[in-house]
């Protein structure tokens, strides 16, 4: 197992490389509370750091606290430290991630190496025959990670007492708020750190852990069904009167009616399964709804005892999910019923199509009110002119639509319902138009004759300089998901939002 001590920290090289990582990254070269950038960074200056650790003067600077709004209206609080500040978390973050890393499990998604939401629904999409989804929200979690149980996670791998002491300096550094400074809380990592994302997996993977003895608890051995012995009567008697030739077409649609109405199969096992991103997870639970409700008791039980953190009672649901839809990582989750599915050809025959397997779709509407926050269309989905793109020039405003339009396509590659994505490009595309016409002072009949639909502008040679490149047609790819789209989905629901680069 890798081990981490402090010495590490006093390599020159490995700061070196955490800036080059750093600067990479606009908002890092903003100044933080101390009005400190990393324009200055130099051998001088690195040797200064090393040299208050190797004394262990070094000591963190208050965090610039902002608010930025999330999507149900509240505000969620960023901590922005100094960029001195961030380069001593990335180190701190190299050397302790090769040591946790490895024991984090299979179910947990969110900020690690080579794992990303599409992960995490590729992982999902293999829960066939779920028919129960609790789906988790924790209260405030970021805000109320008890800083003495952390410390005690990260005591279980990192047994230099210096590596502790620094990580208690971090979370005592406290804030400035409007130029006020604040004191340290007793509780919370908040977002923004380098290290948060990190702390924050620690933290949870008590949770992880207790969650793989749940899935043991409950999961049991063997067949999760048999056959369904009212069922088989019921098929029997309809192949019956297909085959005699006495039954009426009436009596023959009553008796294939009154079978499909039944299960074929009698339920007798459970199946637990569970993925985490961050901290939004869900768990699908094959089995009656007694079993469900027992375990997300059990889970905020374990929750309250063990991490002091509690559920957010109406955000944690519990849906049906042959009837109704979870909302995951910005999917929507079901399961296959008769509505979708079609029996399938073999040989001579026709062999009833499986139900149960899930359905990953994308959630049309919360997408048109982003659109709406954006400005590209109104509430009903009416595309309009996007204003604030006008004092651009053509060849920007087309590249600005055809990047929505990418974020959305690459990360809903995967959907079952990826054609509901031609009403984004429709909007898209008639609010460019609508957009461009403002822009050159015509109506909007008028830019489509003289450009086309794809506003097509063409240089002095008559080759094509600016277009529209929308996609014709959308293939269902079910099992398209990627390692790297957007690291947190909340980036493509963020439009309308000053998002802070940490």
């Amino acid at each position: 197992m890798t081990k981490c001590n402090y010495e590490q920290l006093l390599d020159p090289e490995i700061f070196r490389l955490a800036y080059e990582l750093k600067k990479s990254k606009s908002g890092n070269m903003k100044p933080g509370a101390d009005k400190e950038t990393l324009d200055g960074f130099s051998q001088a200056y690195v040797e200064k750091v090393v040299r208050q650790l190797k004394d262990e003067s070094f000591q963190f600077r208050p965090s610039r606290r902002e608010f930025i709004p999330k999507a149900d209206g509240k505000l969620r609080s960023l901590g922005i430290p100094s960029p001195r500040d961030k380069i001593v978390q990335e180190v701190m973050r190299r050397i302790l991630e090769p040591v946790f890393e490895p024991r984090f499990l299979d179910s947990s998604h969110g900020f690690r190496p080579h794992r990303s939401p599409h992960t995490a629904l590729r992982q999902i999409r293999r829960w066939t025959g779920t028919s129960w989804m609790i789906e988790g929200d924790i209260k405030g979690y970021f805000d109320n990670i008890d800083h003495h149980l952390l410390a005690g996670f990260i005591a279980e791998l990192v047994k230099d007492q210096r590596l502790l002491g620094l990580y208690w300096k971090l979370v005592r550094a406290g804030y400035v708020n409007q130029g006020k400074a604040e004191p340290h809380l007793l509780t919370g990592v908040p977002q923004g750190r380098i290290l948060s994302p990190l702390l924050s997996n620690i933290y949870l993977h008590q949770f992880d852990l207790f969650m793989e003895e749940i899935k043991v608890k409950y999961t049991t051995t063997g067949a999760l069904s048999k056959n369904n012995p009212i069922y088989s009567k019921a098929r029997n008697k309809y192949y019956k009167l297909v085959k005699s030739f006495k039954a009426s077409s009436a009596e023959i649609i009553r008796a294939r009616r009154d079978m499909l109405k039944m299960t074929y199969g009698i339920q007798t096992g459970s199946r637990v399964r569970y993925v985490r991103y961050a901290d939004d997870w869900v768990i699908g639970v094959t089995g009656p709804k007694a079993l469900a409700v027992q375990i997300k008791e059990e889970v905020s039980t374990f929750l309250q005892e063990k991490l002091k953190l509690s559920l957010q009672a109406e955000k944690t649901r519990i849906t049906n999910l042959s009837r109704s839809e979870a909302l995951f990582l910005g999917t929507l989750i079901s399961i296959t019923s008769r509505k979708y599915v079609q029996s399938q050809k073999v040989g001579g025959g026709h062999r009833r199509a499986s139900l149960g397997r899930i359905r990953l779709c994308i959630p049309i509407d919360i997408l048109i009110g982003k659109l709406s926050q954006m400005g590209a269309c109104d509430e009903k989905g009416t595309p309009k002119a996007v204003t604030k793109w006008i004092f651009l020039n053509v060849g920007e405003i087309i590249n600005k639509y055809m990047a929505v339009f990418r974020g959305y396509y690459n990360y809903y590659s995967f959907a079952d319902d990826i054609h509901h994505l031609l009403r984004i490009i429709y909007i898209l595309r008639y609010s460019a138009i609508n957009t461009v016409a403002r822009k050159l002072g015509l109506n909007t009949a008028k830019v489509i004759k003289r450009f086309g639909v794809d506003l097509i502008f063409r240089d002095h040679t008559n080759e094509i300089k600016h277009k529209l490149n929308f996609p014709r047609s959308l293939p269902n790819k079910r099992m398209n998901f990627a390692l790297s789209p957007p690291s947190d989905p909340r980036v493509l629901f963020d439009t309308s939002c000053a998002r802070i680069q940490c």
